[in-house]
C-alpha cells in the first residue's frame, strides 16, 4: 500500500514543521523539536492527551530541598546559601508534582510522552481524529465529502465555487447522508494527495476536517446520489 498523508496538526504554533504531527495512511509520525519518530498504525493503541508528574524534579526536588532545609539549621553549611538551595529544591518539587500535559502515544511495545508547553482545542480533536479513524477505524474506508448544490454540481468547473479565501470543512459519509446532501465531492485518503487539517468546532465540541482554500481538487470524485 503506498502511503499518503491524511492529516496534521501543529503542537505549537501554525506552520512550525519543526513540532508538528502528521498522519499517514500506514503511519502516525511526531516531529518534535526536529528529531522525528514513527509509529506503525497498526501497532496505535490510543493516542491522547495526558497530564502527568514529573518523576524527577519530584524525587530529586524533595531529597535536596530536604536535606539543604535540615543542614540550614544545623549549620553544616552557610545559613542562606542552604536555603537558598533548599527553597529551590522544593519550587522543583513543585513543579514535579505541578505536571505538564503530554501527547502520550500508546502502542504495543510500550508507551510514548512527548511533553507539551501547552495544549489546544485542535490538537484534542487531531487525537480524537486519529482514535475514531484509525485505532478503532479502518484508514483504508475513510472518506470525506463536500456537498455540492445543483448549480455546483453540474458546472464545468465546480471545484472554482467552493470558495477561494475560507476554509472548506468536510462531512463524514454518515454526516452527508443525515444532511439529505445527494450531490457532493468525495475524498478517498487512499485515492488521492490531498491532506486534510483538522479544526476544533466550538458548537459540537469535536474535531472537524478541513482543506485549505489552495488545495487542488481536481483529482477528487463527484458524486450524485439522486
Amino acid at each position: 500500500m503506498i502511503s499518503k498523508p491524511i492529516a496534521k496538526c501543529y503542537l505549537n504554533s501554525v506552520s512550525d514543521d519543526r513540532n508538528v504531527c502528521q498522519l499517514y495512511t500506514d503511519r502516525f509520525i511526531v516531529i518534535q523539536k526536529g528529531k522525528t519518530h514513527n509509529f506503525d498504525n497498526h501497532q496505535l493503541k490510543t493516542v491522547a492527551i495526558k497530564h502527568k508528574k514529573l518523576l524527577f524534579p519530584l524525587v530529586a526536588g524533595g531529597i535536596i530541598g530536604t536535606f539543604f532545609f535540615v543542614a540550614a539549621f544545623n549549620f553544616l553549611f552557610n545559613l542562606w546559601l542552604s536555603l537558598s538551595i533548599s527553597g529551590i529544591g522544593f519550587i522543583a518539587m513543585y513543579l514535579g508534582w505541578h505536571g505538564t500535559a503530554t501527547l502520550s502515544i500508546s502502542t504495543s511495545v510500550k508507551e510514548y510522552d512527548f511533553f507539551l508547553h501547552a495544549t489546544s482545542p485542535p490538537l484534542h480533536a487531531f487525537c480524537e481524529f486519529v482514535r475514531e479513524n484509525i485505532v478503532y477505524g479502518n484508514p483504508k474506508s475513510i472518506q470525506f465529502y463536500i456537498p455540492l448544490s445543483d448549480g455546483q454540481a453540474t458546472s464545468s468547473k465546480p471545484y472554482d465555487q467552493l470558495g477561494s479565501n475560507v476554509k472548506t470543512y468536510l462531512l463524514s459519509e454518515r454526516q452527508f447522508k443525515m444532511g439529505g446532501f445527494t450531490k457532493g465531492v468525495v475524498i478517498n485518503i487512499l485515492e488521492s494527495d490531498i491532506e486534510i487539517n483538522i479544526d476544533y468546532d466550538e458548537e459540537t465540541r469535536s474535531f472537524s476536517p478541513y482543506i485549505d482554500p489552495s488545495t487542488d481538487l481536481s483529482d477528487a470524485e463527484i458524486i450524485n446520489l439522486s
